[in-house]
């Protein structure tokens, strides 16, 4: 029996140009941006989904090719969300290749949205923290949130962290933070986060802290001790009746305050003369406007305030129209600030997005000019 003639030289060319074309379309030829596009509908963005939800998602994109794989390992990996001891302990497993924990620049350990259940049951002590930290040698963000018995050692164990946040967790050893890396330059702390450290003294050994977020705790340990921080460019004040040493605070250019911390005429007598950028928030309703009499009779002192960053919802309201024309006089800038913008989560987004873009611009005005000798 004859068998089937081979295709003459013309069909064979045509044919290696069809599958030529085709190899080009095919998944893993797409291009990248193509790529990043499908990941980001199909997959949680980074900081929501569990970590194990977003590892079972994307596992499936690293099967397309190794391409694809490069592709979703820095997804994966990036920004990690540990909510449960399973979760943890099956992320320390994928941890133990050296190649994958380089990749891990922050970990969200626990709740970070009001209402949600603690995290590991609450007991921190269930999984090993200090062991997945340890491996991930590039870890620069750490967020804690509704845990107990969270051991001070496993913290320290993430030795060049940069930005630290803890939210309504007990501190297994109630210490002074004294182990924890002197590279930390971000620091949020809220709730229980800092019973055990009194009057907050600790946060003298941090050099190089430039943002601090803090609800200042109840009499006697008002005083935050900013007379120890002289690299602090950015405070935001958690607590309405915090009693703050403002004249050390030389340095201020961002402060973040509810309404109601401003409602007191001397807080405005005593804001510090290098204040940049004043971000007002409230819970509820901002009522009679106490910021423009109060801005206007320290007008000449505050003479290097560049921005107000105010809610949204007053961008309109009748009762803030004389700081409305007010700013336009004085060529302040406002802007206005959805509710949404990151006051969310208990870390309050929109407070760190302000302390970017104040550290952006204190890196801009830094650098020498080009006409400079």
């Amino acid at each position: 029996m004859a068998g089937s003639p081979l295709p003459p030289a013309s069909s064979s060319s045509a044919l290696s140009a069809s599958s030529a074309a085709s190899d080009a379309t095919s998944l893993p030829s797409l291009p990248l941006e193509l790529v990043q596009l499908i990941l980001d509908f199909a997959v949680p963005p980074p900081g929501y989904g569990e970590w194990t939800e977003r590892k079972s998602i994307l596992h499936a994109f690293a099967l397309v090719s190794r391409r694809w794989r490069e592709t979703y390992q820095p997804q994966l990996f990036g920004d990690v969300v540990l909510r449960t001891a399973n979760s943890a302990l099956r992320f320390k497993e994928s941890a133990g290749n050296v190649k994958l924990a380089k990749l891990v620049n922050t970990i969200r350990v626990g709740s970070q949205w009001e209402g949600q259940p603690k995290g590991f049951d609450g007991d921190a002590s269930k999984c090993q923290l200090g062991d997945i930290f340890r491996r991930c040698t590039s870890l620069k963000t750490l967020q804690i949130g509704r845990m107990d018995n969270v051991d001070e050692q496993d913290i320290a164990a993430a030795e060049r962290l940069e930005s630290l946040a803890i939210w309504d967790s007990l501190i297994g050893i109630p210490g002074s933070y004294v182990t924890l890396s002197l590279a930390v330059r971000h620091l949020f702390l809220d709730g229980n986060a800092h019973v055990h450290s009194g009057e907050l003294s600790f946060a003298s050994r941090f050099p190089h802290l430039s943002a601090l977020a803090i609800a200042v705790p109840p009499p006697p340990f008002h005083d935050p001790r900013p007379r120890s921080l002289p690299a602090l460019k950015a405070l935001s004040l958690r607590n309405n009746d915090a009693v703050i040493n403002w004249d050390s605070l030389k340095g201020l250019l961002l402060l973040h305050c509810d309404v109601e911390f401003l409602r007191n005429p001397s807080v405005f007598d005593a804001l510090p003369s290098s204040l940049r950028y004043l971000r007002v928030t409230s819970g509820h309703f901002f009522g009679s406007d106490v910021l423009t009499p109060g801005l206007r009779s320290q007008e000449a002192r505050l003479a290097n305030l560049e921005e107000l960053i105010l809610p949204l919802r007053l961008s309109t309201a009748a009762a803030f129209e004389g700081l409305r024309s007010w700013a336009r006089e004085k060529n302040l800038k406002i802007r206005w600030e959805r509710d949404e913008d990151g006051q969310g989560t208990v870390w309050d987004e929109g407070f760190w997005e302000c302390v970017r873009r104040v550290e952006a611009e204190v890196r801009r005005r830094s650098k020498p000019s080009v006409d400079s000798p």
